[in-house]
């Protein structure tokens, strides 16, 4: 977990080392290239019984007119687990209103996983995380150099876990191991602040 968290550390001092740099311009087309970030704070709404919990999630990239790439890094909140995802992320402004805009965003990467400690009753427990992704509508508002952006779509979270029963008297017999992959699905909306 601490070698998890100094990647994530690393990665965004990295990246608020890139919003230092100069904004390049090609000579050719005369189209901006820039530094972008988005810091989102929001929820993951699930149907009854699933529960709904909290989403922290920061971006940082390039920007090329109404494009859109970066890499981004989170904390995610289920009902029994806790999730680190490691993404790209790709928006598009589909339509302009004065300097705001509409746009889509789709993620896609890895999380690592962790599931809470009320529920860690099980010996050798092996959790593998798994893959995400997301699909974004939203609004940007733009103030000087800064935006504002509010989104929702839909969350996908896969995790693959095993675990061995906490007590087992099988004398020469190995532990039964049981394997499982759970698939959350929720319904995310998120506010945000940053650099576009």
């Amino acid at each position: 977990m601490k070698n998890r968290l100094a990647l994530i550390l690393c990665f965004m001092l990295t990246s608020f080392t890139l919003a230092a740099q100069p904004d390049s311009v090609s000579s050719d087309n005369h189209t901006k290239i820039r530094y972008s970030n988005s810091f989102l704070a929001g929820a993951l709404l699930g149907k009854k019984g699933n529960g709904s919990y909290t989403t922290l999630t920061t971006i940082h990239g390039i920007r090329c007119n109404r494009l859109g790439i970066g890499l981004g890094t989170g904390y995610e909140a289920y009902t029994e687990w806790r999730t680190l995802p490691v993404f790209a992320a790709v928006s598009y402004d589909f339509a302009k209103v004065k300097d705001d805009a509409f746009f889509v965003q789709f993620n896609g990467g890895y999380s690592f996983a962790y599931r809470t400690e009320e529920y860690e009753d099980n010996r050798d427990y092996d959790v593998d995380g798994g893959q995400t992704f997301a699909g974004i509508l939203g609004y940007r508002i733009k103030t000087n150099k800064l935006s504002i952006s509010f989104s929702s779509g839909y969350k996908f979270q896969r995790i693959k876990y095993s675990y061995t029963p906490s007590f087992w008297w099988g004398g020469d017999v190995a532990a039964p191991v049981t394997t499982v992959e759970r698939d959350m699905e929720r319904f995310i909306i998120q506010i945000g602040v940053g650099v576009n």
